[in-house]
């Protein structure tokens, strides 16, 4: 059991963190703007070239926070982002003399052309298919995760020898404690998926680090469950309330008359992937292992959804 000493020395160990990341961040950006009024030459070069570098290292590492990605994920804020940093660097190509407004030009628009490449991209993204009524009022379910009795990988994309990859009966796994289960009504027609596969599920752990597991499978009318494809997504800032975005391995598959479509949740398929501590120590040499609370949301604030790029009958 965890002791509360452990617990608070992790949280605190996650705040300091956060806060030089921040730290980092801002202190680039005065760099980098504020040197040509105390700086001369060289020096004032060095600085603002220092200043981009670190603010430009620590912003990408904050973009993967999940509520920061969720926000820089919407088209608004993307156009808004193409627009405006793609004027601000013209504009300071144009007007602006010497290394600092070369420097400045392209690093506006290196954030503009990654606006660009995310407005791509959310054009590209499966939309949801399958489905589904709008998600009603109903609270989160859980589980717990164990690293010290992980949640096995079961068939998929497996290359060890003597390992069974490929499609296999999920009844097993998916009658694990730690194993939620979300499950269609028998299918009037037959459902063809072809293309790349997400989930957005809304998680919150009792750690700020956990993993989120995600598989698609398909349900014979017997009752037996085989995997389609899956992914998982490492998140940190776990314990905060937020949406993780699971890319799953791209597919094209025949769900049958009659079948069902299932998606199963948990927090690992080991060995496959490394289990995640639950402490932030690197998985290849982590000496503590942390068990986690897990929870799941899918109310009309937070609709957890399987996105399926389902393939429309030509009229």
């Amino acid at each position: 059991m965890e002791s509360p000493v452990k617990s608070l020395l992790a949280t605190v160990q996650s705040v300091v963190a956060n806060l030089l990341l921040w730290s980092c961040f801002v202190g680039g950006l005065v760099a980098s703007t504020a040197s040509g009024a105390v700086l001369d030459g060289t020096e004032k070069n060095v600085a603002t070239y220092a200043g981009i570098a670190v603010s430009m290292l620590a912003g990408s590492r904050i973009a993967r926070k999940p509520k920061i990605k969720a926000f820089l994920s919407k088209s608004s804020t993307l156009w808004f982002l193409f627009l405006f940093k793609g004027g601000v660097a013209a504009f300071c190509y144009f007007t602006m003399d010497g290394v600092k407004g070369i420097a400045t030009a392209a690093g506006m628009g290196l954030v503009s052309l990654g606006a660009a490449g995310g407005l791509i991209a959310n054009r590209r993204k499966p939309a949801a298919a399958v489905a589904a009524d709008a998600a009603g009022e109903s609270a989160p379910d859980g589980y717990r995760y164990d690293p010290a009795d992980p949640t096995p990988a079961v068939g998929g994309v497996r290359l060890a020898l003597g390992v069974k990859g490929g499609r296999v009966d999920n009844t097993g796994l998916e009658a694990r404690p730690d194993v939620l289960t979300y499950t269609t009504a028998t299918l009037d027609t037959d459902v063809e998926v072809i293309g790349e596969v997400g989930a957005e599920i809304w998680f919150r752990s009792s750690l700020p680090c956990a993993d989120v597991f995600v598989r698609l499978c398909d349900v014979d009318d017997k009752g037996r469950s085989t995997n389609v494809c899956d992914g998982l997504v490492g998140l940190t800032g776990a314990d905060l309330l937020s949406c993780a975005t699971v890319r799953l391995w791209p597919t094209a598959y025949r769900f049958r008359r009659g079948h069902r479509i299932r998606l199963q949740v948990s927090s690992g398929a080991f060995p496959r992937y490394n289990r995640n501590p639950g402490t932030g120590e690197p998985r290849a040499t982590a000496t503590t292992l942390r068990a986690a609370d897990q929870e799941v949301f899918h109310d009309p604030e937070h609709p957890s959804a399987v996105l399926l790029p389902v393939r429309q009958p030509i009229q």
